[in-house]
């Protein structure tokens, strides 16, 4: 019988399990044991399964110690960001951010169409996180962050749904809204999502 314990979106569940040997659990190796989950978890659901002291033991009667596996983060498809752009008039526009995975962070930021025509995607955001690591790569300290990388995502990325609304836009100008998810090295993790929208004339007097 193991602890079987799972949580997603704030609730935490603990239930115990039967594994069985051969089905569940059994030896990888001379040194490793592997666990084969009892049941499907969910998307987003993270796991933890714990296997009591003393209840596998070897052909020379030696029992195990508590064995822990996990906690695990579940994610069954890429990550995804869909974009959207409405409310879009002369000089402002409202844009929505809505992350199929709501726990993972992922830079956003916007700009002028024409000003990264024809730059690859990885271009386009190489060229944001350059100008942050010169802003902030080396003063991070001074605004309490123990890395750039954290002050990085904890400014400049969103977690979770994102509504926005761009001000002092130009008229009559198409504007490039993209995001994508990050790896530790602050690499992109994703393809960059994007999102154009064009603002109207201005109005006449």
């Amino acid at each position: 019988t193991a602890v079987y314990t799972s949580s997603k979106g704030g609730t935490k569940t603990t239930r115990e399990v039967e594994l069985q040997a051969g089905l569940h659990f059994g030896a990888l190796n001379i040194s490793t044991i592997g666990v084969k989950l009892p049941e499907q978890p969910a998307v987003g659901e993270s796991v933890t399964v714990t296997v009591p002291a003393g209840v596998i033991s070897d052909v020379y009667g030696n029992t195990n110690e508590e064995i822990k596996f996990g906690p695990i983060l579940f994610i069954a498809e890429p990550f995804k960001v869909n974009i959207t752009a409405d409310d879009v008039i002369y000089n402002s526009a409202s844009v929505h951010f809505v992350p199929n995975e709501l726990e993972i962070p992922y830079y956003w930021s916007f700009v002028e169409a024409d000003a990264v025509k024809g730059v690859k995607d990885e271009d386009i955001y190489a060229a944001d996180l350059a100008y942050y690591q010169k802003a902030y790569g080396t003063t991070y300290s001074k605004y309490g962050y123990s890395s750039f990388a954290e002050l990085f995502v904890d400014n400049f990325c969103a977690v979770g749904k994102l509504d926005e609304v761009f001000s002092d836009l130009d008229p009559e100008t198409k504007y490039l809204v993209y995001a994508c998810s990050l790896k530790d090295d602050l690499s992109m993790d994703s393809e960059l999502f994007k999102c154009e929208f064009t603002t109207p004339a201005k109005p006449a007097a």
